[in-house]
């Protein structure tokens, strides 16, 4: 049986680089993973789910990536001559 291990709050701050407010934004908008209670005033994260948010944002950023034009690419815009 594999141990879950709980991270408090400023350990989810460290790994994401997310203050608490923008945690609990993302809480309340269903796009970061729910705490679980500790008791009546506190609460931690199980620490993968938090390492799959952090590879499903790095996932998302390698899709788009691909479909984006390459950051070293100019564009150039040629102008009409009269």
């Amino acid at each position: 049986m594999k141990s879950t291990r709980l991270i408090r709050l400023e350990e989810v701050k460290r790994r994401t680089g997310y203050q608490k407010s923008s945690i609990y934004n993302g809480i309340a908008g269903g796009t970061f993973p729910r705490p679980v209670p500790l008791g009546a005033r506190a609460v931690a994260w199980v620490e993968d789910e938090i390492q799959e948010w952090i590879d499903s944002r790095i996932s998302e950023r390698d899709n788009r990536r691909c479909s984006l034009r390459p950051p070293w690419v100019a564009v150039v815009k040629l102008e009409r001559l009269a």
